[in-house]
């Protein structure tokens, strides 16, 4: 998990709306502790995934002001799944999908929240 926090931190871009970032290497199950670490540093909303059975699976958290559930519905069609609460939410997808995906929720989050 250190490993794999350091490693995340490094990949991060401040500049960012959210952080949302993939590693294969990641183990599926530490995911979302790691989506909270980006979360509470950041203070934004932060996506780690890694893959599982052929796709990306992740998982999110939160701030306050992003309902993340609500955020992922308007991306829903990019989707094998999804759902969740306001701060913690979890997704599948496909990995041609992830970069449209990434880039449109990115571009819609940082107008959202100027």
């Amino acid at each position: 998990m250190k490993e794999a926090l350091q490693e995340a931190f490094l990949m991060a871009d401040e500049s960012s709306p959210a952080i949302i970032l993939k590693n294969k290497s990641w183990p599926a199950g530490i995911i979302g502790l790691l989506a909270g670490k980006l979360c509470e540093k950041y203070s934004k909303p932060s996506i780690c995934l890694t893959t599982h059975q052929g796709r990306l699976v992740g998982s999110c958290r939160s701030i306050p002001q992003v309902n993340i559930v609500d955020w992922l519905s308007h991306y829903s069609s990019y989707f094998v799944g999804y759902g969740g609460h306001a701060q913690a939410a979890g997704l599948t997808i496909e990995e041609d999908r992830f970069k449209a995906f990434a880039e449109e929720f990115q571009k819609d989050l940082g107008e959202w929240l100027k």
